[in-house]
């Protein structure tokens, strides 16, 4: 990896050193994009061979063929969230915020919730409204109102992904 990161380097500075008449991608030397694909293949190629002539570990090498893979048309997934239950009933669910839970995160001993976009650790207090988190799991955040006591079980929205076709 350390390889390939040099040679791009290096590739780089002498394009930055040459004369903008002499490079290959001027307006007057480029060639069709089916052109410029086969050449930027060939140079990932060729890469790929001498990275993989340095003997990478297991990992490396795994990046590598996942790199290698045809990519989508896009970076982004479509997802489509479900809607998110609530515990509470009758008249306090008027009184009680949306919140959305969307994601959890742990890291070691810490858990993280994102609820409306923002990441909330236990103990944190939750805007809008005077809730603080009580407990995160992996499928479920407890919120407990600052005033009156009252809990609020939220529970985390599904996404669908789905795959764009080319």
């Amino acid at each position: 990896m350390v390889v390939l990161m040099v040679a791009a380097l290096g590739y780089a500075a002498v394009e930055l050193i040459r004369p903008a008449g002499r490079r290959k991608d001027s307006a007057s030397a480029r060639a069709s994009p089916a052109a410029d694909g086969a050449e930027l293949k060939a140079f990932a190629e060729a890469a790929r061979a001498s990275v993989m002539a340095s003997r990478p570990q297991p990992v490396e090498v795994a990046t590598i063929e996942r790199a290698a893979d045809p990519w989508a048309p896009t970076p982004f997934a479509v997802w489509t969230p479900s809607v998110a239950t609530s515990a509470v009933a009758g008249a306090a669910a008027e009184r009680t915020p949306d919140f959305r839970y969307t994601g959890f995160l742990s890291h070691g001993e810490i858990r993280f919730a994102i609820l409306n976009g923002r990441e909330y650790r236990v103990g944190d207090t939750v805007k809008p409204g005077d809730f603080t988190v009580r407990s995160i799991e992996p499928d479920r955040v407890t919120l407990a109102a600052g005033s009156g006591g009252r809990q609020v079980s939220i529970a985390k929205e599904k996404a669908e992904l789905t795959k764009e076709e080319p």
